[in-house]
């Protein structure tokens, strides 16, 4: 039986909260969103005020990132050593330069 279902928007693309147990629907949706926002501010390579994007257009220099930053950027080399690299961090600006610059909302349909 489903309780509760949020939409949203995050990280460039949309997504669906759907809660199933009785225990405080709206509580679960605000813990979610509170986490979805710190990831969105934190990773999110659509918004130019990312730690990611502040990161990324200062490649020279030495920055200070959060934690949060620093688990995702963590669990993404992770994923690129255990895929033997078919999953890829670091393919930035190639993604750009192939036409894929916006985020979902904004780019063709």
């Amino acid at each position: 039986m489903v309780l509760g279902i949020a939409d949203d928007y995050a990280l460039g693309c949309s997504l669906r909260l759907v809660v199933d147990e009785p225990k405080s629907p709206s509580c679960r949706q605000n813990c979610v969103d509170q986490i979805v926002r710190a990831i969105d501010q934190a990773a999110s390579r659509f918004r130019e005020d990312s730690e990611l994007s502040k990161l990324n257009a200062s490649p020279e220099q030495d920055i200070k990132v959060s934690p949060l930053l620093a688990q995702a950027i963590a669990a993404a080399m992770r994923g690129a050593e255990l895929t033997g690299g078919a999953v890829d961090p670091t393919v930035g600006s190639a993604i750009r330069l192939a036409g894929y610059d916006a985020d979902f909302a904004t780019g063709p349909g």
